[in-house]
Formats: structure tokens, C-alpha cells, sequence
């Protein structure tokens, strides 16, 4: 009872001292102080709506917190949601610990999740370890929330301890504890001594702030979140500093140290100088990265600050971060360097462990380092050689044992340029053994799993049997959610609901696979008795990819009775699904059948792979150019040759939803590098040199981050079952350059830019010189051209600026890597905001473009209309009065960009060119009257992407997604839950095995007499320049 009674003393004592003016710290403090703890409740589990406050006389706590006041919700146009409930409760307990006697302690804690911080330490809540502590009174933090979001509103919480030279733990007194009127004023938990609030926008999903700090030392640098936001990159002058891609991020597998806190806050430390800093935080929290909306409500929905790593806490000054590198991809034998730093007592160790990713083989402990006792700042460094090509995770543990950073995911390359057997080797045999095959006229085939949707038959033809499909023309289904969830309903084709799928006539068998993962060819015999498109799909059962080809049969005059199909397949199982489709469409009108036809189908193994050409064709002049086309990031070369993702061939479910697939299915560095990998290979067989690969389309991107670039998503980084354990955005692109580099390949970036909206723009415009106005092209009635997608005005200044700019941040970034050959602009048929172009003649007449003419031609425009009829009235006067002379003007105006574009690229990239992308351009854009911008002069001018470009494409088949009942006995994976039902399916178009969105089958290459020799002869005789192939979506 004698602390009680000086506690009491203290307290009068106090008041009168404050009454006489006396100025004594000590006892100023004591006079403050009121007995029992506070409370700040929240409204959700993560400390960010606060509710109110509650009194706790102990750490005794039962509590009904519904019977709390709460407040109404509440939501702020400028700064959202002001307060609501919902997602579980959280507590912060303020106030002091009076200790009388200094020693050892343990806490132990009942009830809710709870972290507990005495002074600046945080104390175990189970005993182990103890804590010291000193004789007086300290300062107390307690955290609790609710152990999910749909709590039980009951709190429940006891606090013990066990003083020095007791045996057991007891109760702790309510008289030791106190607060002061400071604690009942923190409404918030999160108070950064240096709080980050002015900024400035230079693009408009960054924030930039500056910071002053008064000493050196180190430092934490914090955000709070009322829930997860779905992206966070943070820089600190201008250098990498954090990297945050939401949930996937805080995934229990994921990096220890990329994880929210108990606050839900994003921490980071770094030792500091004293003096300025800028720190640029980006994110957003919405549907996608390019939205305003979703931008602000990143910025409306965080709180971001700076404070002092507090002494008396070593462990939390701990810094480990790989010093100045843009990157995680590696050549092999540039090292990996961890930097570790951080205020020491005590001597620290730390090691290093690398094990292959997805743990094949041991851990080896590459490296160890001590940091010594005793210093304000110890600095060390832990080194992996990276002697190894091939795909890693790295942990760094401290002397127990503790995983402290990690695991971080790295892959090394090894870009030494492969040998070819040379021009005068013999052409390579490729060597396959027959795994499997099917007879498929017969009436059943149980070994093989015939099955269709009840339409296939046989029928006898000129040179023998085959099966074919039902001849009925692709149709809709549509599905309906149904109430009560879960469970949709099948509607009538006259009432589409929110889910259509594609139906069609069908069938398809099973094949086996003896070795998985080594590279097969699916060959289907397709008759030739009638001219026909016949398509055939193979599908791994363990992912759920496939790749197709399509084959014309029946017109060419020396095929034989059947004609062979063939293509490649990488199955990860024990077998494959081989379907068959009757493409027929009511509103096409073709000299052939579209109907499904097949008489064998037969799988081969390559046992010793793909032998490399000994020459690329077209020879080995560098001008020459043959190779693969792409159309999307999401549906190429990974999904084609995509390996088993899992250990033991772990299958995707037969159902996945769309938000949880996205952009394909998660590819670990191992992944990526396996399908380029394979896909060099498939060059060097193939004689490719040339491959013009999409590295951001539709929102999707393969860049590392990027100032002039869109915000995009990763893609494979936000799907089913995503093990993140990338601590920084991957680079994929460089990965690929190298790769590309060691098989002879070279490597066009092609962009198709979609989302570079008006307020992307404006943002980096600083000096406020240009508004909205004439940004992009405008269509006949003077609105944004949006179809698909809006189109930079190559005559305004602050377009060309950007672009440019663009230009040259890539050729800074991806110029000096051999393999890369350019960039990718597309002015062929779906035009894009890097297009460059007007693309029509009819496009254009808006105030900023027409003023524009005037003020540089002196010409002025006979019209005095204002309101809409204006934009049609000018292009009459336009095209007919000025009609050379404009459509010139419009030509200059995008040569000069392209121009300068290549200007650009080139300070950093000396040999890099511009491509048209993905197949060249529309040759009526080289008329002047068709008013693209694209001059008829610039034809031959390569450089700037007007070569001579054969495209080699033949009829294209498209499927969207697959009807879930239609095909539902198509899986034949079990169990059966997994299987597509209107139980089982989702709505809103999931991922259904084996449909992928934007699934097609692109016309096969024929060999030698038909397409190949010719085309290579052509190259190599310089009529052509560069000649392309492939179906967008399948590896031919």
C-alpha cells in the first residue's frame, strides 16, 4: 500500500504545486494522471474507424462491445468513408504500468489477438522471454482486435504477469495502472513523428512529398489502411523502396517482411541522413491502376508518415534490401547482395539460405555475417554468387533460426549466345516416337474416352471413314444467377442473362502420355474429299492451357486422301484432352464447311527435343527477319508451353472464378523461365530470328516499373493460387531479352497501349501549360475516339512530349541488351494510344486541331457555327477546298513523331528500330485520301516500321468461353465436385477447364512445296524484309 498512498500524496502535492506556479516535471506529470486505462475502439479490425472511448479500471476486460456508442456511418465526397462498421472490431489501451520492483517480468495474455509494447519494447504475451524492467512507471501500448472479420462482439481479455522470484502468474492489480489526458486524445493508432501530407503530382497515380529529418539514424517509414489495398510501390529518392501487390502479398507463404503489421500498417526501414528527402508513394484501391477513381481512393484511404526507429529496440532498426538494382532477374555470376543494417547492443548474425524454387534440392547456406555489438550503425553484406542458371528463393534468418526478410524470388540466366551447327550442316532429323494413337471410326473407344455432345458420327468417304462433328452453326447459352445463391439457371437465347457461354457441336478423346513435360506433337488426319477448316484443340489436363491448329483441307491439288495436322503440346500429366469443334457460323459465307472431321489422331514424343536449323531462315543476313507475332501478354508463349505449376502434378480445379484466374495462371520465376526456355528452342528449330511479343496490353504488363508507362497489373501475379514472393515488381521483359539473347532470337517490345486517359496526361504536365482540350483524337461528332481505345493526337505537344518520353525510358531501360530489335507501335487494325496516326480522314475536326492548321498554314476556316454541327461542316471544307494540303499536314505531323520517337529510342539503343506491329499496316493506310496520317513516301522506310512485312495467316477460329454444361463431361478429372455444373460453375464468365477467354486456332504453316520454301527463298533474296507468323493466341 505505500506506492498506493505516495501515488495519492503525489497527487495532491501536484495540484498544489500547479496552484503556486511551481514548475517541477516530474510532479507536473503526476498531477495529470488518473487511474485505470483507455480505450479506443474501431469499427473495423484494422485501427481505422474510430468508434469512441471506454474506461478499463484493469486488463480485466468483458465486454459486450454491441452495447458500445458507435457512430452513425458516415462518408465524405473528398475524403470517403468517414466511419462504418463491419470486418470485426479492434482496441487500442493507453495509459502507464507502475513497476516497484525493478527485474524480470513475463506477461501471459487470454482472449482476442493482442500485441503489447511496455516503453519502446515489445513483450511476449506467452512468457517467453521475459522482460526487464525498471523500477517506476512506464509507458503502456495494447492492441487487440477480433480473431476474423465476422467476430464474436464479445471481448473477453486478461492480462497476467509473474514478478521477479514468483513461481506463478497472478492477477495484475488495478491500482498500478494509469493514463493521462494525451491517451484519451489518441483517436488515432497511428502517429508518425514526421507525418507525410503536402505533395505534389507529377503523375497521377504518384505522390510525391519531402521530408526533412533532423539527425542521421534510422528511420520507419509507415502507411495505415482501413483495409488492403491492391497495389503499393514506394521509392525514397528516387530508388526502389517497397513493393506491395495486396492480399496476394500477405498470403502466410509470402515474403515475412512484405507483410502488413498487427496495425495493418506497410512498414519499411532505412537508415537516413539528416536533411531533405522525397518519398513517392503510388497505389490505388479499386477495380484497376489506371482509374482516377481508384487512385484517389488509394490516397483518400491511407495515412503515410515518418518516425525514429526508438533506441531501445535493435530488432526493429533491422534493414535488409538489395542494394541499387532495378531488377531480380540476374546473369549468371552477378552476385545477389543483401544488405543488413542496424542498430546493435548486442553482436548480431545473420545467414543466408538459396534453395531452387518450389525446394528441388537443399538449402545452401551461402553466406553468414556477424554485425558487431555496440554501434549506433552495423552494416553488413550477404553474397550469393549466382553460379547456377535456373529459379531461387532466398530467407535471411537471424541467429535463432527466425526467418527476418524473405523468401525473395530471383532467376539467373546464363545469355552466352548458342552455337548453330552452321550453313553447311545437313537439316537436323527430328527424331518422335508414337506414344499413342486413335482410330476414330470406331463406334466407341473406351480406352480413349470418346465422348461429344451426342451430334459426332461416321461416314464413309472417296478414300475411307472418318469422324465428323454435328454440322449445326456455334450458338449461345446464357446462365442466370439464381436466388438463393449459389447456383445459376439456364435462360432462354431470347433473355441473356449476366453469363453467355459458346456452344457447339463436338468431340473429343483421351491420350496417353508417357514421359510428362518433355515436348510432344498432336496429329489429327483430316480428310481431303471436300474443301474444309478443320480445327483441333489439345488440352493439359493439369493446367488447363492447350494449343491448337487449324488446317484448309481439300484445295490443294497434290494433297493426299488425308492431310496431316500437326502441332506442339507440353503436356504436365499423364494425358491429354483432344477435342474436335464444328466451328460454323450463320452469318459467314465461305466456299467451305467449318464442320469438325478427323479420321486418326496420333501423339508423338520428341525424346531428344527440338534440333536448332543450322541456319535462321533467310540465312544469316541480320536484315532478314522471320518469326512469331503475338497479340496479347495473356495469351502466348506461357500459356502454350506452360509446365506443371505444383509439385507433383497438382491440377487447376475444374472451376475457377474469374477474379481469382485473371490474367492465366500464376507463373513462378521457375514457370517463366521454363516456356522461354522452351520457346528458344522452338526458334532455333523453327529458323526464327524475330519475335515481336506484346509486353503491355489491355492493362497487363511484363515491364519492370516504369515512369512514362501506364499503370498496369502483372501479369501472373494475381490468380489462382499466387505464391508471391517477389519483393519488387518482376521485370519479365529482361528475362526474355536474355533468353532471347542465348538463342539467337531478337526481341521487338510491341505496346498496345489502351489506357492513357486525359488526367494521365495533365499529371505530368507540372507547368500547368496545356488543359484536356485535343489530347486525342476526336471522331466525326468531336468526341474522344474510344473504340477500342482512345488514340494520342500526334499534333499536340504535351501527346508528342509524352510519347517521346515513352520512347526513350524504354531504350534507357531495355537498349543495351543485345537481343533487343524495338518498339511496337500497332496501325493496323485495332489502333491503340501509341498508335501514332488518325487513323481515318473522317477523324480530326475538333476546336485544337483546326486551330492549330490555322494558326500554323494561315488559312482560316469559313465556319461560324458553334454547336456540333461545326465538326461536320469542317471536314466538308476541309476535304474539299483544302483537301492536299490538310491530309499533307496531318502526314507531317505523324512522321515527325515517329521521327522523333526513333530519335529517342536510339540515344540508348543505336540499331533499334520502330515496327508496325503485329503484322505491319493496313495497306489503304498508305493512300493520302484515306487521311490515316501515315504518308505514301514512308513506304520502305523501315526504320520507322514501313518495311516490307509479309504476315502469313490464313482463316482464324475464335471461341469465347466454353458453355459449363455443354462440356461438362469433357472433364474427366475427379473428384467430381471439381467438375463444370450449374452447381459448380460460376457466374460472370469464370475460367472453366477447357476454355480460356479469346480461345482461337490459327491456320497451320504447311512445309516445303507450299509456304515455307518460298517465303525463306524470298527473304533470302531481299524481296522480303520481314515475314511473320502464328495465330495470336496458339504456338503454330
Amino acid at each position: 500500500m505505500h506506492g498506493l498512498r505516495y501515488q495519492k500524496f503525489g497527487w495532491l502535492w501536484g495540484v498544489v504545486g500547479l496552484s503556486v506556479g511551481l514548475g517541477v516535471l516530474g510532479l507536473v506529470t503526476a498531477a495529470l494522471a488518473e487511474p485505470g486505462l483507455v480505450g479506443q475502439y474501431y469499427g473495423n479490425r484494422e485501427f481505422w474507424y474510430h468508434g469512441g472511448q471506454l474506461e478499463l479500471p484493469s486488463l480485466e476486460v468483458a465486454q459486450d462491445l454491441n452495447r458500445l456508442k458507435w457512430p452513425a456511418p458516415n462518408w465524405d465526397a473528398s475524403k470517403g468513408p468517414l466511419f462504418q462498421r463491419g470486418g470485426g472490431w479492434s482496441l487500442a489501451v493507453y495509459g502507464s504500468l507502475r513497476v516497484e520492483e525493478a527485474g524480470s517480468y513475463r506477461f501471459f495474455a487470454e482472449g482476442p489477438e493482442a500485441k503489447l509494447w511496455l516503453g519502446e519494447r515489445e513483450v511476449a504475451l506467452d512468457g517467453t522471454p521475459p522482460v526487464a524492467l525498471e523500477a517506476g512507471e512506464v509507458p503502456l501500448r495494447l492492441y487487440l482486435r477480433s480473431d476474423s472479420p465476422l467476430p464474436d462482439w464479445r471481448l473477453n481479455f486478461h492480462l497476467r504477469w509473474q514478478r521477479p522470484g514468483q513461481g506463478e502468474a497472478e492477477a495484475i492489480p488495478a491500482e498500478v495502472w494509469s493514463h493521462r489526458a494525451a491517451d484519451r486524445e489518441r483517436t488515432r493508432v497511428f502517429q508518425p513523428e514526421f507525418p507525410l501530407e503536402a505533395h505534389q503530382v507529377r503523375f497521377f497515380h504518384r505522390r510525391d512529398y519531402e521530408v526533412t529529418l533532423p539527425a542521421d539514424g534510422f528511420y520507419e517509414l509507415a502507411g495505415h489502411f482501413p483495409g488492403v489495398p491492391r497495389q503499393i510501390e514506394l521509392t525514397l529518392d528516387g530508388e526502389f523502396l517497397y513493393h506491395h501487390l495486396g492480399r496476394s502479398h500477405l498470403d502466410p507463404a509470402g515474403p515475412s517482411d512484405y507483410g502488413f503489421d498487427f496495425l495493418n500498417r506497410a512498414r519499411v526501414v532505412r537508415y537516413l541522413s539528416r536533411g531533405r528527402h522525397t518519398i513517392t508513394v503510388a497505389g490505388y484501391q479499386g477495380n484497376y491502376p489506371f482509374e482516377q477513381k481508384s487512385v484517389e481512393n488509394f490516397f483518400q484511404q491511407s495515412r503515410w508518415g515518418v518516425s525514429r526507429v526508438p533506441a531501445g529496440d535493435p530488432a526493429a532498426s533491422r534493414s535488409l534490401y538489395l542494394p541499387a538494382r532495378e531488377d531480380l532477374v540476374f546473369r549468371r555470376g552477378e552476385p545477389l547482395v543483401v544488405r543488413v543494417e542496424q542498430a546493435t547492443q548486442e553482436a548480431a548474425e545473420y545467414q543466408l539460405e538459396v534453395v531452387r524454387q518450389r525446394g528441388e534440392g537443399p538449402a545452401a547456406v551461402s553466406a553468414r555475417v556477424q554485425l558487431p555489438a555496440g554501434q549506433a550503425r552495423a552494416v553488413g553484406e550477404l553474397r550469393y554468387p549466382c553460379a547456377e542458371e535456373g529459379a531461387f528463393e532466398c530467407v535471411v534468418r537471424d541467429a535463432q533460426g527466425e526467418v527476418v526478410a524473405g523468401p525473395w524470388a530471383f532467376v539467373v540466366v546464363d545469355p552466352t549466345p548458342l552455337p548453330r551447327p552452321g550453313p553447311s550442316a545437313e537439316l537436323p532429323e527430328l527424331r518422335r516416337v508414337r506414344v499413342d494413337q486413335v482410330d476414330c471410326t470406331q463406334p466407341e473407344d473406351r480406352e480413349h474416352r470418346l465422348r461429344d455432345n451426342g451430334t459426332s458420327r461416321v461416314v464413309q468417304g472417296p478414300a475411307g471413314a472418318y469422324r465428323v462433328t454435328g454440322d449445326r452453326p456455334k450458338r449461345q447459352a446464357y446462365y442466370k444467377m439464381k436466388q438463393p445463391l449459389p447456383g445459376l439457371i439456364p435462360l432462354e437465347q431470347a433473355e441473356p442473362g449476366a453469363a453467355h457461354y459458346d456452344v457447339m457441336d463436338w468431340f473429343a478423346y483421351t491420350l496417353r502420355v508417357e514421359h510428362p513435360g518433355r515436348p510432344h506433337v498432336v496429329t489429327a488426319y483430316v480428310p481431303n474429299d471436300v474443301p474444309r477448316l478443320v480445327s483441333v484443340w489439345g488440352y493439359d489436363q493439369v493446367t488447363g492451357q492447350y494449343n491448337a491448329a487449324a488446317l484448309e483441307a481439300g484445295n490443294a491439288p497434290a494433297s493426299p486422301a488425308f492431310s496431316p495436322l500437326s502441332f506442339l503440346m507440353w503436356p504436365n500429366g499423364e494425358a491429354v484432352d483432344v477435342l474436335v469443334f464444328c466451328d460454323a457460323s450463320p452469318s459467314r459465307q465461305e466456299p467451305f464447311s467449318r464442320q469438325g472431321a478427323v479420321a486418326r489422331l496420333e501423339l508423338y514424343e520428341l525424346p531428344e527435343g527440338l534440333p536448332p536449323l543450322p541456319a535462321p531462315v533467310g540465312g544469316f543476313v541480320a536484315e532478314r527477319e522471320f518469326g512469331w507475332a503475338g497479340e496479347q501478354v495473356n495469351l502466348g508463349m506461357e500459356q502454350r508451353m506452360m509446365p506443371a505449376l505444383w509439385p507433383e502434378g497438382e491440377k487447376v480445379p475444374g472451376v475457377v472464378d474469374r477474379f481469382q484466374w485473371h490474367e492465366g495462371a500464376y507463373m513462378d520465376w521457375k514457370a517463366l523461365a521454363t516456356t522461354w526456355e522452351r520457346f528458344g528452342e522452338l526458334s532455333r528449330w523453327r529458323g526464327d530470328r524475330l519475335v515481336v511479343w506484346p509486353v503491355n496490353s489491355y492493362s497487363m504488363g511484363r515491364l519492370g516499373e516504369l515512369e512514362y508507362m501506364e499503370r498496369d497489373f502483372e501479369s501472373y501475379t494475381r490468380s489462382y493460387r499466387a505464391r508471391l514472393v517477389d519483393p519488387r515488381r518482376r521485370d519479365q521483359f529482361k528475362l526474355m531479352l536474355l533468353l532471347a539473347e542465348k538463342y539467337g532470337v531478337k526481341l521487338v517490345a510491341d505496346f498496345q497501349m489502351s489506357r492513357w486517359y486525359d488526367f494521365v496526361l495533365l499529371a505530368t504536365d507540372t507547368e500547368g501549360r496545356y488543359g484536356a482540350e485535343g489530347l486525342f483524337v476526336t471522331d466525326a461528332n468531336g468526341k474522344n475516339v474510344n473504340y477500342p481505345a482512345q488514340i494520342l493526337n500526334p499534333a499536340h505537344p504535351l501527346s508528342r512530349e509524352y510519347m517521346v518520353r515513352w520512347a526513350e525510358e524504354i531504350g534507357r531501360r531495355y537498349g543495351g541488351y543485345p537481343a533487343f530489335a524495338g518498339i511496337g507501335m500497332r496501325q493496323g487494325g485495332w489502333h491503340t494510344n501509341n498508335s501514332g496516326f488518325f487513323y481515318s480522314r473522317n477523324f480530326g475536326y475538333d476546336d485544337f486541331m483546326v486551330g492549330l492548321f490555322e494558326q500554323e498554314t494561315g488559312h482560316q476556316i469559313p465556319v461560324k457555327a458553334t454547336g456540333e454541327e461545326r465538326f461536320g461542316q469542317r471536314r466538308e471544307y476541309l476535304l474539299g477546298e483544302l483537301e492536299e494540303e490538310w491530309l499533307r499536314w496531318r502526314c507531317e505531323k505523324c512522321t515527325s513523331l515517329r521521327e522523333a520517337l526513333l530519335e529517342a529510342l536510339r540515344q540508348h539503343a543505336p540499331q533499334a528500330r520502330l515496327y508496325s506491329s503485329h503484322g505491319g499496316v493496313r495497306e489503304d493506310f498508305f493512300d493520302l485520301r484515306s487521311g490515316s496520317g501515315i504518308a505514301p513516301e514512308l513506304r520502305g522506310r523501315r526504320e520507322l516500321g514501313y518495311g516490307e512485312v509479309l504476315r502469313v495467316a490464313g482463316p482464324h477460329i475464335e471461341n469465347g468461353a466454353l458453355d459449363p454444361v455443354g462440356f461438362a463431361n469433357f472433364d474427366v478429372r475427379e473428384p467430381a465436385e471439381l467438375r463444370r455444373t450449374l452447381e459448380t460453375a460460376l457466374g460472370n464468365r469464370g475460367h472453366e477447364y477447357p476454355s480460356n477467354p479469346c480461345a482461337g486456332a490459327g491456320s497451320t504453316l504447311r512445309p516445303h512445296p507450299y509456304q515455307l520454301e518460298p517465303l525463306a527463298r524470298a527473304l533470302a533474296e531481299g524481296e522480303l524484309e520481314t515475314v511473320l507468323y502464328g495465330g495470336p493466341w496458339i504456338l503454330p
